[in-house]
């Protein structure tokens, strides 16, 4: 992409420098200086690189995410340097202008006409190739992922630049349309020297005529005062020259407005889509981090309550337990318990304490007998 070159500057005679003038290799800036700084003091755009799909493009092509939003917010910062150094060459083209209709000598009149064209034409070059670039920009916009933030970003930026660059174009045609109309009533004035009662619709007609106005030259003849005559046919044939040549520049600058218009347009309804989904994300995120910290809150009341739960079904069990074995039907089988485990130990006492006898024959058969013989059956009660 082409590189803004720097607008012409005046030394001190008062000369400008040529539009196309370059730096020198020995005038070039050293290792480690600042390039943001020279950027900012001669408001020059290094070449913007556009970003493409196709592996094989180069080594720009595969750069990440990144390094393409940083290298398109330094085009556009650029971009805004130059524009703000544009409207510096405006205003000096405004005083130069103004100068136009002051009383100076021949040569400080065609060195401030000198001046007017190369600022007009250096003016009208920027703003062509910046135009241009602003291309370059949507097509470097559109390597990127849309809904993102960075897309939203960096399309901001171009529409605000863009719209910088609409003020620019504005202020320039509205410089040469008034600049135009001062140059008529001029013309008219000089027209009124050899013919007194000339209107706006004779200078229309010399204009359409391409400065051949016949009725005009006869004038100039048949004029008393030849020689005045013969100036003002000069300096009207010089105002018809500018007046063409700012009749042209204010058609460019109509179209370029009238493209820059459309671009506009069509960047606003993009970024206003991209801004409407990053808003739409935005909130869904907020939501989704209440609904996570909701979620958790919930769980961590969960497990609190669990705990609650199990201590209070630990206390039923231990309350139940207790009013059983001490108030209720378990009182009784402990008290057996009891009971049976101290006739056992009372009974082992006597059998430890009294010495087994030899069994006899005659023990033996006794005991059979009465192991046979059945038991008494109890009277019944009355």
């Amino acid at each position: 992409m082409s590189q803004y070159q720097r607008p012409p500057q005046q030394d001190s005679r008062g000369a400008y420098e040529p539009a196309n003038a370059r730096a020198s290799p020995a005038q070039s800036p050293p290792v480690g200086r600042d390039r943001m700084a020279e950027l900012r003091a001669a408001g020059i755009q290094r070449p913007m690189t556009v970003y493409s799909n196709d592996p094989n493009a180069g080594v720009a092509a595969g750069s990440p995410s990144g390094a393409v939003v940083a290298e398109f917010l330094d085009d556009v910062a650029a971009m805004d340097r130059a524009l703000r150094r544009v409207k510096e060459d405006l205003a000096r083209l405004d005083q130069s202008q103004r100068r136009v209709f002051d009383a100076m000598p021949e040569r400080q009149a065609a060195e401030n006409q000198r001046e007017i064209d190369a600022i007009t034409a250096q003016t009208k070059s920027v703003l062509s190739r910046m135009r241009d670039d602003l291309n370059h920009l949507d097509a470097q916009l559109a390597t990127l992922t849309r809904g993102t933030a960075d897309y939203a970003m960096c399309g901001n930026q171009l529409v605000t630049v863009k719209k910088r660059y609409q003020e620019q174009v504005q202020a320039f045609h509205a410089l040469e349309t008034a600049f135009q109309g001062r140059q008529r009533d001029r013309l008219l004035r000089e027209m009124r020297i050899v013919k007194p009662d000339a209107t706006a619709n004779d200078v229309d007609e010399y204009l359409a005529s391409g400065g051949q106005g016949g009725i005009f030259a006869q004038e100039v003849l048949h004029s008393a005062r030849y020689g005045d005559a013969r100036n003002a046919l000069r300096a009207v044939q010089d105002r018809h020259a500018e007046l063409r040549a700012i009749e042209a520049t204010v058609e460019e600058l109509a179209q370029l407005f009238l493209d820059l218009n459309t671009l506009i347009e069509q960047q606003d309804y993009t970024i206003n889509q991209v801004t409407e989904y990053v808003e739409a994300t935005t909130n869904d995120l907020e939501r989704g981090e209440k609904e996570v910290d909701k979620a958790v809150e919930i769980r961590k009341n969960s497990i609190k309550w669990s705990w609650y739960l199990c201590g209070c079904v630990v206390l039923i069990l231990a309350a139940v337990a207790i009013w059983l074995f001490v108030f209720g039907p378990g009182k009784d089988w402990i008290k057996g318990s009891g009971n049976s485990s101290g006739s056992t130990t009372t009974t082992v006492v006597v059998v430890t304490a009294t010495p087994t006898p030899t069994p006899t024959a005659s023990g033996i058969a006794k005991s059979l007998l009465d192991a046979w013989t059945p038991a008494p059956t109890p009277a019944p009660t009355p």
